[in-house]
């Protein structure tokens, strides 16, 4: 199959067409046109149609291909064996990659099991053995996390990276406040989102409110500002609360906010955020 047809199924493939995906790829085996690639998409599309056994079979038959790419290949095993509940055989099927970064996506699956601990312990690994962006934004979001905010900036900014220190920028702002952004106009909206949870941290909610208004005013489509508004408005009692987590809906469903806001005051919208920010690139 031609290269640029692979690069449609595969923009198929990122826009959840998985259906049409299949059928394409299908049409292709049955013309004879099997290459290990090929087999990898339909494992792919097969797995997402929750074919799980199926998706297995298509990668095993790409690996006996000769696949070259057998990072994918096996990244793609293990979220088919993740999604069996099968955590073991992912992280066995993670360890014929010959990367030490590929620990963070073993971390990545400990913590989906619940063991933290060893999540924490891989990452720390992950960064001896091949300091990444990715290694460093992993244990920055472990420590927000815990609570430890200033080690995380600390973390950040060892990656020496653009992105890092623009998190690192948003939880200073967010543990020590400031009046006057360093970056950009008065409506610098990383200020103001850092700000307003800065002040509802220190219990100024008044303050907070104020900040995220700023904020919304200036990106109304955006459904963290509205989630972050609604948030605060919430912990306030106002009634505007339901609207503004309606309108952030996109981002987080209101039920789990109000809930976790409940129990976990602002700092929930802390870990949710740096979660979203750290994310592997």
């Amino acid at each position: 199959m031609k290269v640029m047809d692979l690069a449609y199924l595969e923009d198929l493939i990122y826009y959840g067409k998985y259906d049409t995906a299949l059928s394409l790829i299908e049409r292709e085996l049955e013309k004879g046109e099997k290459s290990p690639e090929l087999l990898l998409l339909k494992g792919i599309c097969q797995r997402e149609r929750g074919e799980l056994n199926e998706a297995l079979n298509s990668f095993n038959e790409a690996e006996k291909m000769g696949m070259e790419n057998v990072k994918r290949l096996y990244h793609e095993i293990a979220m088919t064996y993740l999604k069996m509940g099968k955590g073991t055989e992912a992280i066995s099927a993670l360890k014929k990659i010959e990367d030490p970064e590929i620990m963070l996506e073993e971390s990545d699956i400990m913590e989906i099991m619940g063991n933290v601990e060893e999540a924490e312990d891989l990452v720390e690994r992950s960064i001896m053995a091949k300091p990444s962006l990715n290694g460093y934004l992993k244990k920055a979001f472990f420590l927000v996390r815990k609570g430890k905010i200033q080690e995380s900036i600390s973390t950040l900014k060892q990656a020496n990276d653009e992105r890092a220190s623009l998190i690192a920028n948003f939880l200073d702002i967010v543990i020590n406040g400031r009046e006057e952004e360093r970056v950009g106009s008065p409506n610098f909206i990383p200020w103001l989102i850092g700000n307003s949870i800065s002040k509802a941290l220190k219990g100024d909610l008044e303050g907070a409110i104020k900040e995220s208004e700023r904020a919304v005013s200036i990106d109304p489509y955006s459904p963290l500002l509205h989630t972050v508004y609604g948030s605060i408005l919430f912990l306030h009692g106002d009634q505007r609360a339901s609207e503004e987590l309606e309108k952030g809906r996109e981002w987080k469903d209101p039920t789990v906010v109000k809930e976790n806001v409940k129990s976990k005051g602002i700092r929930f919208l802390i870990d949710e955020i740096v979660k979203e920010l750290t994310r592997s690139v």
